[in-house]
C-alpha cells in the first residue's frame, strides 16, 4: 500500500540571514523528515495489536516498518548524500499478508485453488479466536480421497463437502438415532468453505494506517521543524 503527506518549508528568511544556509538547511530538512518517520512508524506499529489478536508481534512490527533506501534514490529514509528528500514505510509486502489490505479493505481471494477456507470459531480447528488451526487439521496433512460414490473428499475421520466446507464424520451412535428418528446427520464443521469474490469474504477496512500517519505527522513534525531550524541557525552564529 502506498500514500503520500506532503511537506512544505520556506526557507527564504533563513537562507539570508546564514552564510551556509543551504547546506544546513537542507540537513535539517532531512533530519526534520527522519525523525517525523520514526514517530509515525511506531505510531503505526500500535494500529495492528489494537484491532486483531496479533500472535507474532515481532514478525507484525517488522512488516510496518521504513525500508532502507537502494543507490537508485528509492525507498527508506531521507539523505543528503542520495538527495532523497522523502521518506518511505512500507506496510505489508510479503506475499500473503494481507496488513496493508485492511487499509480500504479488499476482497478475500484464495491463494490457491477456487475457494477461501475459514475456520469455523468454537470447532476443532479453532477453539477461540485467538488460537491456532492445529497442523494436523491443515489440509496437506489430512490426505484425503474422493469418496466411493457422490462428490464427497474423505478420509477416516473427516469429508470435504465441496464449496461448503470440512465437516468431521458423526459418530455411529449419531448417524443411528438419525436413522430412528428420520433425520438428516451432518458432520460437524471444521472449516467453511466460499468461493472467491464471494462478498461475503471481504477485509474490513479497520486498520486506519493514513489516518494515524497524518495525526503523528501533524503532531511531531512543526515541533521537530523549529528544533532542527533553531539548531541551524546557532551552528551558524547568528544567536
Amino acid at each position: 500500500m502506498a500514500f503520500t503527506i506532503k511537506a512544505n518549508f520556506d526557507n527564504t528568511k533563513l537562507f539570508e540571514r546564514i552564510g551556509k544556509g543551504p547546506k544546513r538547511l537542507t540537513f535539517a530538512v532531512v533530519n526534520t523528515l527522519n525523525l517525523t518517520t520514526s514517530k509515525v512508524q511506531e505510531h503505526l506499529r500500535k494500529i495492528p495489536k489494537q484491532k486483531f489478536t496479533v500472535r507474532r508481534d515481532p514478525f507484525i512490527r517488522r512488516e510496518i516498518a521504513v525500508r532502507s533506501g537502494n543507490k537508485s534514490g528509492g525507498g527508506g529514509f531521507a539523505s543528503v548524500k542520495q538527495n532523497r528528500f522523502f521518506t518511505e514505510i512500507h506496510i505489508g509486502q510479503k506475499e500473503r499478508l494481507l496488513l496493508s489490505s485492511y487499509e480500504g479493505g479488499a476482497p478475500r481471494t484464495p491463494f490457491t485453488g477456487k475457494h477461501v477456507s475459514l475456520p469455523f470459531i468454537g470447532g476443532p480447528a479453532r477453539r477461540t479466536f485467538a488460537s491456532k488451526v492445529p497442523p494436523s487439521l491443515h489440509h496437506s496433512k489430512l490426505k484425503f480421497r474422493r469418496a466411493d460414490k457422490g462428490p464427497l473428499l474423505v478420509n477416516e475421520k473427516y469429508y470435504i463437502r465441496p464449496g461448503v466446507g470440512l465437516f468431521k464424520k458423526p459418530t455411529a451412535t449419531a448417524i443411528r438415532k438419525g436413522k430412528k428418528s428420520g433425520s438428516a446427520v451432518r458432520g460437524q464443521p471444521i472449516h467453511m468453505f466460499w468461493r472467491s469474490g464471494d462478498p461475503k469474504i471481504r477485509l474490513r477496512p479497520v486498520l486506519k494506517y493514513y489516518k494515524v500517519a497524518e495525526a503523528a505527522y501533524n503532531r511531531y513534525f512543526p515541533e521537530f521543524w523549529q528544533k532542527e531550524k533553531l539548531n541551524a541557525i546557532t551552528r551558524g552564529g547568528l544567536i
